[in-house]
C-alpha cells in the first residue's frame, strides 16, 4: 500500500502481547494529504463487494479507533459581529487572509486571537545595502588593479610600474557604466533620496536611516526605485560580463587567441632552430673531419720537406 498511489499510509504499531506471549500489532493508516479532502475509508472486500454495500468498514468495525477525522482548519473572522465569516484551508496556513499577507495557525483555540501586521524592513534594508556593497567591491577592485606604483630598482633607479587594468579602456568603460548604473536618476529621483549616494572619491555609501525614513513614507515607490538600480547594475554586468558576448569575454578571448598565435610560432620557430642546429652540428663536424684531414697532410709534408738533403748554393 505505501508504494501505491492510493494516497493512504500504513504503518504497524506495537500493541503488547496476547496471553501466549506472542506479540500484537495494530495497523495504523492516514492520510498523504491534509485537510477534509485527506478524508479515506477502508474497506474488507472486493470492489464488488464495495460497490454492493456489503464490503465490511475496518473503520467503523468493533475493536477500530479513529484517531482523528481528517477536517480544514478554520478560522472565524469578526466573530460576533454582522461580517462574520469563516475560512478554511486544507494545511494550517491561510495564504492571503489579508491582502499580502499570510497566516499560520499552531492549535485550536476558542479565545479571540488578534493579528498585529507590520512592514518587514530589514529585507529590503539587506538588499539596497547588499547592492551597495557589491558595486563598491567591484570598483575597488578595478581601482586596485588599475593603479600605477613608483618603487626603486636595485640600482636605485626610480621603476614606474601598472597593474594589470592600467590604461585598458575596456575595464575602465566597466567602471564607467556601473557607476552610471548606480547612480542615474529613476524617473527624476535621484537614488540619494532612498539613502544610496555617490561620494567624492567614486565609491558609494548607504544611509541606512535615509532608506528606512523613505521605506516607511512611500513603500512602493522606494521598492521600485531599488529594484530599478539592481536591475541597471544587474544589465551593465551582464554587458560587461556576459559568457559569450560581454565586453570582458571578447577581450579576454582576444587575449587567449594572441596566446595560442604566439605559442604556435613559438613551436614552429623551436622545430626551425633544431633543424637549423641539426644542419650546423652535421657542418661542423665535417669542418672537423677536413681539418684533421689538413693536420695529418701538413705533417706528412712537414717530415718530407725534413728528409730532403741540404744542397750547396754557395759561390
Amino acid at each position: 500500500m505505501n508504494a501505491s498511489s492510493a494516497g493512504v499510509k500504513a504503518l504497524k504499531v506495537a500493541a503488547g502481547k496476547d496471553a501466549d506471549g506472542n506479540a500484537q500489532y495494530r495497523i495504523q493508516f492516514s492520510s498523504a494529504t491534509t485537510g477534509a479532502s485527506g478524508d479515506f475509508q477502508v474497506y474488507s472486500g472486493t470492489s464488488a463487494d464495495v460497490a454492493a454495500g456489503s464490503a465490511t468498514n475496518l473503520l467503523t468495525a468493533p475493536g477500530s479507533a479513529v484517531i482523528k477525522t481528517a477536517q480544514d482548519a478554520s478560522v472565524r473572522l469578526y466573530a460576533g459581529t454582522t461580517a462574520e465569516q469563516t475560512i478554511t484551508s486544507s494545511t494550517n496556513t491561510f495564504t492571503g487572509l489579508l491582502p499580502g499577507v499570510d497566516v499560520s495557525v499552531s492549535k485550536a483555540s476558542s479565545d479571540p486571537v488578534t493579528i498585529g501586521i507590520a512592514q518587514d524592513t530589514s529585507a529590503a534594508t539587506a538588499v539596497a545595502s547588499g547592492l551597495v556593497s557589491a558595486v563598491n567591491g567591484v570598483l575597488a577592485l578595478i581601482s586596485t588593479k588599475s593603479a600605477v606604483v613608483n618603487s626603486t630598482d636595485s640600482a636605485g633607479n626610480n621603476v614606474v610600474s601598472g597593474g594589470p587594468f592600467t590604461g585598458d579602456s575596456t575595464v575602465r568603460g566597466v567602471n564607467d557604466a556601473l557607476v552610471t548604473a548606480a547612480s542615474m536618476p529613476v524617473n527624476g529621483h535621484s537614488p540619494s533620496e532612498i539613502g544610496i549616494s555617490i561620494t567624492k572619491d567614486g565609491n558609494f555609501e548607504f544611509d541606512q536611516d535615509k532608506f528606512s525614513a523613505a521605506l516607511a513614507k512611500d513603500p512602493a515607490g522606494t521598492q521600485s526605485m531599488l529594484a530599478t538600480l539592481a536591475s541597471r547594475v544587474a544589465d551593465a554586468a551582464t554587458t560587461a560580463s556576459d559568457k559569450y558576448d560581454g565586453q570582458l569575454t571578447g577581450v579576454i578571448t582576444g587575449q587567449q587567441s594572441i596566446v595560442t598565435d604566439l605559442n604556435k610560432q613559438v613551436d614552429e620557430w623551436t622545430l626551425r632552430l633544431t633543424d637549423r642546429r641539426s644542419a650546423l652540428e652535421k657542418q661542423y663536424a665535417t669542418l672537423e673531419t677536413q681539418l684533421s684531414t689538413l693536420n695529418s697532410q701538413s705533417s706528412s709534408l712537414s717530415s718530407a720537406l725534413a728528409g730532403l738533403p741540404a744542397v750547396y748554393t754557395g759561390a
